[in-house]
């Protein structure tokens, strides 16, 4: 998923409107069930973003064949390359994924719930992941997700700051680990569609540290092509000191602070809020048979972290609320929003819905 943010501040927000209708506006191409929804968009971290999402469905009678491909190019050094193959059977579906990510200037602004968004270090990091998970419909809304995931990273490019004596790790030299995932999550469909998930995951080698998250999220026909949602999320990251610093946790931008920059803030502990209106312009069947559309999204964001549960205080939450577009391809969303903030405002584009 792509999901740059750029400054929080700037005096070229016509040129980010632009690029907030571009990227919803990418036409698709279908051919021979071949899909390509390319994406032209830009943000000041990355630069002119260039690429596009791939996807192959493969289907006979003992089940279906999904390939995915995520990939774009920043013209400032950013480089994200994510294949997947999916396979669905009559008793569960197995996923064999990796991923390429490459961010060259990330912004660093101090552990913690607040510091000067003006007040930034850079640094330079590169991740590799390779990961194989199975799902298994349990019934009555039950879904059980089982995998192993292996990572590699490298942080380096440390600019001279003591902004970086605020983080909990030093681990930047190059590291592999690996370790189990789980996830439970219930769901019910209908007009009201209501979803519960918890999950974790945990990862050892080089180093070791892990995290937990629950979210609860509903979304609601409110009328014809118009909807409502909320989504809360309550995340937990253990053992930061050893945590590879390409992995230490973070809150903003795409991670559903839209209105701030990325990795603005970073806490052992987070909880986020999202509320959204959405609403369905127009939407057609192309001669392939896919469902063509374009939809608008108003949206709030409120969220924290702390260093623990109880360190949450109602005057620790930063807000923020903007708008976005949405372009529909099949069970294909692109995602295009733009928050506003009193720090500014954030541009984010990805391949799904952010809940």
């Amino acid at each position: 998923m792509i999901t740059e943010t750029p400054e929080p501040r700037g005096p070229a927000i016509l040129l980010l409107l632009l690029a907030l209708v571009s990227a919803c506006l990418a036409v698709p191409c279908l051919a021979g069930g071949w899909r390509v929804l390319p994406v032209l968009g830009y943000s000041s971290s990355s630069g002119v973003q260039l690429g596009g999402l791939l996807t192959n469905l493969h289907q006979d009678a003992g089940g279906a064949e999904l390939f995915i491909l995520n990939a774009w190019y920043g013209t400032k050094g950013a480089l994200v390359v994510e294949p997947e193959i999916r396979f669905f059977g009559p008793g569960g579906f197995w996923t064999v994924g990796a991923a390429y990510r490459k961010r060259t200037d990330s912004k660093w602004y101090g552990w913690g719930n607040y510091g000067d968004e003006d007040s930034v270090a850079l640094y330079d990091m590169e991740q590799q992941l390779l990961y194989g998970r199975y799902e298994k419909p349990l019934g009555g809304g039950f879904l059980l997700s089982a995998g192993l995931e292996g990572r590699h990273c490298v942080a380096y490019g440390f600019e001279e700051s003591v902004l970086f004596d605020s983080s909990p790790s030093d681990e930047r030299s190059s590291s592999w680990t690996a370790g189990p995932e789980v996830r439970l999550t219930y769901s019910t469909g209908g007009n009201t569609v209501t979803t519960l998930e918890a999950g974790g995951c945990w990862q050892a080698g080089d180093a070791s540290y892990g995290s937990a998250d629950c979210s609860a999220s509903i979304l609601a026909a409110v009328g014809g092509r118009t909807s409502a949602g909320l989504n809360l999320e309550l995340r937990r990251h253990f053992r930061s000191g050893s945590t590879p610093f390409p992995f230490l946790p973070s809150l903003g931008g795409g991670d559903g602070l839209r209105g701030f920059a990325g990795d603005r803030f970073r806490g052992d502990w987070s909880v986020l809020a999202n509320l959204e209106l959405r609403r369905v312009l127009f939407s057609f069947e192309s001669e392939e048979g896919a469902e063509l559309g374009l939809g608008v999204v108003l949206f709030g964001d409120a969220g924290q972290v702390g260093d623990s549960l109880g360190g949450f205080a109602w005057d620790g939450f930063h807000l923020d609320a903007g708008f976005g577009l949405r372009s529909y391809v099949g069970e294909a969303v692109l995602r295009a929003d733009i928050g506003f903030s009193n720090e500014g405002f954030g541009i984010n584009t990805g391949f799904s819905e952010l809940f």
